[in-house]
């Protein structure tokens, strides 16, 4: 019998998986931006639709993890303007309230500076 006693002590080495942050499931996000946008390899459904999103690589500032962030179009027009200077700027991504008779919430966008200390 397993007991909560009986877990080894460990120390992580290293994270294996990255996984996938949509602003969706965020109120805020603070994150540095690793890659262009790109189309995700990995299939989404979203009840009968089905989707391959674009992507990016990014650090979450807060957590210091490395994830996927699922770019919206509105994501996908604002970081579009940076076009080649987009990787290692630094953002605040805040969700607005939903947009009466639209299926989606609107997003604060804020280019950010990361300070030393």
């Amino acid at each position: 019998m397993t007991t909560a006693n009986s877990i080894p002590k460990y120390t992580r080495k290293e994270r294996l998986t990255v996984g996938f942050t949509s602003m969706a499931h965020r109120k805020t996000l603070y994150c540095k931006v690793l890659t262009e946008p790109y189309q995700s390899d990995i299939e989404f459904s979203n009840g009968k639709d089905k989707s391959c999103p674009m992507i990016c690589n990014i650090i979450d500032l807060e957590s210091g993890e490395e994830s996927y962030l699922i770019c919206s179009a509105i994501i996908l027009s604002v970081f579009k303007k940076y076009g080649d200077k987009l990787v290692g700027k630094a953002f605040e991504l805040n969700q607005a309230p939903k947009i009466e008779g639209k299926k989606y919430r609107a997003l604060d966008i804020y280019e950010i500076e990361e300070e030393e200390g």
